[in-house]
């Protein structure tokens, strides 16, 4: 009798746990509890990709809301083999007037998305870590996956020094994501990072 009523206790709150994740908020990968105002700078590195050793050219440049933390606005740029990434802007939906009944002529978002600054975004800067998931666009070619459009990127900073840190980058395509994962050298300023 006494283990019945163990099984029965453990599968009850096995059941409500199950329930508990389902209606939980997502995970994100971006940390958005933290102190608000922080600023990263890096005009131009070189990205040196652990798996490949391919280089790549990054300008990566972060700000942190002021008044909320883990909102912030974010410029990405990357070139190099096989890849050319950027953080964009724009595209504004609207669907327009009605045309007949049903029938919208709406408007054409894709000519409006430009490469720079991103702006509302998630953005983490913390002691010597940033953390950001942006929208984008890149273009990819052989041996990385061939895409070209619109995407989201999730990047990780760690500056290491005044000259260096690491990055983990990852640009999401509808075939997967591609990701780029190692150090890179060139003038870093963090404002949270002595």
């Amino acid at each position: 009798m006494y283990t019945h009523r163990k099984w029965i206790a453990l599968s009850i709150g096995t059941v409500m746990i199950l329930i508990l994740a389902a209606f939980a908020l997502p995970a994100r990968g971006v940390v958005l509890n933290g102190t608000p105002g922080g600023f990263l700078s890096l005009p131009w590195g070189t990205l040196t990709d652990s798996a490949t050793g391919g280089e790549y050219g990054l300008v990566l440049i972060a700000r942190e809301s002021d008044d909320a933390a883990g909102l912030g606005q974010v410029t990405v740029q990357l070139l190099g083999p096989s890849i050319s990434a950027c953080s964009t802007h724009g595209g504004w939906v609207d669907i327009g007037p009605f045309t007949d009944g049903e029938n919208f002529s709406g408007n054409y978002p894709l000519q409006d998305i430009q490469c720079g600054t991103a702006y509302n975004m998630a953005v983490s800067i913390d002691g010597c870590t940033a953390k950001t998931e942006l929208h984008g666009f890149s273009h990819s070619d052989y041996p990385l996956i061939t895409y070209s459009g619109q995407n989201t990127v999730e990047l990780t900073f760690k500056k290491t020094s005044s000259d260096g840190g690491k990055v983990n980058m990852k640009v999401y395509t509808p075939m997967g994501p591609i990701q780029l994962n190692g150090d890179v050298s060139g003038a870093v300023q963090m404002d949270t990072c002595p």
